[in-house]
């Protein structure tokens, strides 16, 4: 565990969140903005977390992590920095958790 809040955890990623990352690489949102990451099947999840960029945090000091909800251990979104712009965090979150209110984005600044 990185950060436990009343509501969040935040937690490194593990094989177990291939399905996650499979679904969330490949959604048409994720695809426009950031990209297609060439993952097309569980295993490419898996091969993704494990040596692709999102694992970079274990050789650079910065990646991504899993934000789940803590009291029903649903994942709801991955949250980093990048080595290339560390001041920048970015968040990649679910289609189904974007209308909470509870992401801040340039475009819903009050969400807290």
């Amino acid at each position: 565990m990185i950060v436990e809040t009343p509501r969040l955890h935040i937690r490194d990623l593990t094989v177990d969140d291939a399905e996650f990352i499979f679904g969330l690489v490949n959604e048409p949102s994720f695809l426009e903005k950031i990209g297609d990451k060439g993952v097309r099947n569980l295993e490419d999840a898996r091969q993704f977390i494990l040596a692709g960029r999102w694992a970079s945090h274990r050789e650079r000091g910065c990646g991504q992590f899993l934000v789940e909800l803590n009291w029903a251990e649903t994942r709801l979104a991955c949250a980093g920095f990048s080595s290339e712009r560390p001041s920048m965090c970015r968040i990649s979150v679910v289609p189904s958790c974007r209308s909470t209110g509870g992401v801040v984005t340039p475009t819903n600044p009050r969400a807290r």
